[in-house]
């Protein structure tokens, strides 16, 4: 190979994706929340769609070369399929349980808001107003769903009453059965419209951060692209492109 073809050569290669040896031809097995809109989230049969899968697609496919396959499922299933190694990964908060079975990314892929949802005529509205972090709780009773890593890691000493989806712990704040629900800003925004209830009720101030990474199984062939991971999402964010993608969604 001559010198002008080796830098032809050169230039191919770094302008196509890089290929993993390791997982060649393999497809990466991500699982989702199927009810986290505008997230990640499905009606019936349709593939899974939402913010995380236009992100993971452009990082793993686009940039990274990795092929994906995306299933959404309810939420503690999903995580279970990759504590068991039947799937590679998932996107969510840093939990201890989450570490001992699976690696994350150290970027964060979303950074969001916990807030408080109330109803518009709680007798103690003035008492929610003045919530600024989980310390303010006291006793006031809150709903939240299975399978949230944020409930069970902050508030589950608290006075919780757990249902199987996140639509129910709003449902459960609209009839008045607890106080409040916590939930990822975006998602109870979503909810709140979907579900009718923009008229009884109201998001306050958060309490705390949601920073969603990266999760994959420590017995998956997909572990070792994390530092890579990392750069790309760097990457993304620094040109923009994770901006556009959130915004085809919350501008729509």
């Amino acid at each position: 190979m001559d010198r002008r073809d080796f830098l032809k050569w050169g230039a191919l290669v770094a302008s196509s994706p890089w290929v993993w040896p390791q997982t060649t031809g393999k497809a990466m097995k991500l699982v989702y929340f199927q009810n986290f809109p505008p997230f990640s989230w499905s009606y019936g049969s349709e593939p899974i769609k939402g913010i995380l899968i236009d992100l993971l697609n452009e990082a793993l496919t686009k940039r990274m070369g990795i092929p994906l396959q995306h299933t959404g499922l309810p939420w503690a299933r999903a995580q279970s399929l990759v504590k068991m190694n039947e799937a590679d990964a998932y996107c969510t908060i840093v939990t201890p349980e989450r570490l001992t079975y699976a690696e994350c990314s150290q970027k964060s892929v979303v950074n969001t808001n916990m807030v408080v949802v109330t109803r518009m005529d709680h007798p103690k509205i003035q008492q929610l107003r003045a919530i600024q972090n989980i310390n303010d709780l006291g006793q006031l009773k809150i709903g939240s769903y299975l399978g949230s890593g944020w409930a069970a890691q902050r508030i589950a000493d608290r006075n919780v009453t757990w249902t199987r989806t996140l639509e129910q712990s709003l449902k459960m704040v609209a009839q008045g059965r607890v106080d409040m629900s916590i939930n990822v800003e975006i998602v109870a925004r979503y909810y709140i419209k979907e579900l009718g209830l923009a008229d009884q009720l109201i998001l306050l101030n958060p309490v705390d951060q949601a920073n969603f990474h990266l999760f994959i199984g420590k017995e998956s062939r997909f572990v070792g692209i994390l530092p890579e991971f990392d750069r790309t999402v760097a990457a993304m964010l620094a040109d923009g492109t994770t901006q556009k993608i959130y915004d085809s969604y919350l501008n729509s």
